[in-house]
């Protein structure tokens, strides 16, 4: 694994027992909240890696030297003093030795030599002073020192020949920044996004000691955790930059670098001066209206009721009976009390219905037969399968034949002339079949329902007409003595 790769792994395993630790301590404030607006200190401590720094050493040349001739002493044998000289001739102790001279060297050209800088993991500190508005945005000022201890530096000629030696020194910043972060407000959590601008100084010390100084910048992320609403506990992160640092070296040279930090770090923020919260706006007062006394509408209880039929005072048709069938649809319309009706309005039994043309009647002038239409009980087009409006009207005959426990009936399926007349009569043998199924879902006992279908054969109007196929298109009950 690369350097690089492992300070991503190593920086993301850190942020994730930051934000562990972050949560624990957050889980503890039970009343947190928004936090304050208005001016907050801060101090944060941060685990810094820097990036490899790529740059160039310029090594100066050397001039060279002429030498020098060798010289003896001024006092010699001459003098009689051999005892007293040293081997070159001088005396000892008194006038010194003399000068053996040095030999010529020749001048040197500089050098540029690739530099290449890793840094092991080092640690910053940093301290701010801003404002939080109401809307989470925050300038902010910031005052930074960090340390990162050189690791390698590996030192490559023109004709690539590389060395590559341990290092001692270490890169010291202090940086000054202007920064302008948005907080997002999520209740507890504000995550944050930002950055900010300013100057760097860079330092170099140990075996060497130089440095330099530009701008400075940073990109930066974070999650704050509202612990008060004056207190908030972050966990941060920063991409930092400057300018490419020069410095100076001690034998004359330069040494040119970059300069790039991923930064993790935990931090504390204090809102010392909230802002002042402004006052609510005072209650508005309810307008004086003046009364003005209701218009009563009268009330249309059945607006649907057709011209020309009579109603009561409640504009709905009148039932005569009260057995819930409007007397214009009953065919039974002197129903007596107590007595549970089909569709039509007749009882199965113990009712006087309105004969059709030609049906026999009794001495009341009722009609003989219990033939009862079910209206309303319609199937989709050309099929046997009842609509939902049909249904609903199947589960009051249910209940009314329920009420008679007595009484059987054949469950009759009849239709207009439209088609041959085979198929008329195996679509009412269908249709007459399943409204016997759906009234024994509904709990009547199957043996009570005898279905028989007559196709077109029983027309009750005229089929030349819509009106009269439709009232052909129908399935009645006939009670079975």
């Amino acid at each position: 694994m690369s350097k690089k790769s492992w300070w991503y792994a190593s920086a993301a395993a850190r942020a994730a027992w930051c934000l562990s630790a972050v949560a624990g301590l957050c889980s503890a404030a039970a009343s947190a909240q928004t936090p304050d607006a208005g001016w907050y200190f801060g101090i944060k401590g941060y685990a810094s890696s820097l990036s490899d720094s790529d740059g160039e050493t310029v090594v100066p040349g050397d001039p060279g030297s002429p030498g020098s001739p060798s010289e003896s002493c001024l006092l010699g044998d001459l003098l009689g003093l051999g005892s007293l000289l040293s081997p070159e001739g001088c005396l000892i102790g008194l006038i010194g030795g003399g000068n053996p001279g040095t030999d010529p060297t020749d001048p040197t050209a500089g050098q540029r030599l690739r530099t290449s800088i890793s840094y092991d993991t080092g640690w910053a500190t940093e301290v701010t002073l801003g404002y939080r508005t109401e809307s989470g945005l925050r300038p902010e000022l910031s005052l930074a020192y960090g340390e990162n201890d050189w690791d390698e530096i590996t030192l490559t000629t023109s004709g690539g020949v590389g060395t590559t030696v341990r290092s001692s020194s270490q890169l010291e910043t202090l940086r000054a920044m202007a920064n302008l972060w948005q907080d997002f407000d999520l209740g507890r959590a504000q995550p944050y996004l930002g950055g900010g601008i300013g100057f760097q100084r860079s330092s170099i010390a140990g075996d060497q000691s130089a440095d330099d100084s530009g701008i400075g910048w940073q990109l930066g992320a974070g999650v704050g955790f509202t612990l008060s609403p004056r207190t908030v506990l972050s966990v941060d992160y920063r991409f930092a930059g400057a300018d490419d640092p020069e410095y100076r070296t001690d034998d004359g040279g330069t040494l040119s670098t970059e300069y790039q930090a991923h930064k993790v770090a935990l931090g504390l923020r204090y809102t010392f001066a909230p802002a002042e919260k402004p006052a609510p706006p005072p209650a508005k007062q309810p307008a004086t209206v003046p009364y003005e006394a209701p218009v009563k509408t009268p009330t249309i209880l059945c607006p649907d009721t057709p011209a020309g039929i009579p109603v009561g005072p409640d504009n709905c048709p009148l039932d005569s009976d009260g057995d819930g069938i409007p007397d214009y649809l009953d065919q039974c319309p002197n129903t007596p009390p107590g007595l549970k009706v089909l569709p039509d309005g007749c009882a199965p039994q113990g009712d006087c219905r309105k004969p059709r043309p030609g049906e026999r009647v009794d001495e009341r002038g009722c009609a003989l037969e219990g033939r009862f239409i079910l209206r309303g009980v319609n199937f989709e087009f050309d099929s046997d399968r009842l609509t939902p409006e049909a249904r609903l009207i199947l589960n009051d005959v249910a209940g009314t034949l329920k009420a008679y426990p007595s009484v059987n009936v054949d469950v009759e399926g009849h239709t207009d002339w439209i088609g041959t007349e085979a198929y008329n009569l195996g679509l009412s043998e269908r249709r007459a079949n399943a409204v016997k199924r759906y009234l024994v879902d509904q709990g009547v006992p199957a043996g009570r329902m005898h279905p028989v279908g007559y196709g077109e054969s029983q027309p009750v109007a005229d089929n030349e007409t819509e009106d009269g196929r439709g009232e052909n298109r129908r399935v009645e009950l006939k009670v079975n003595d």
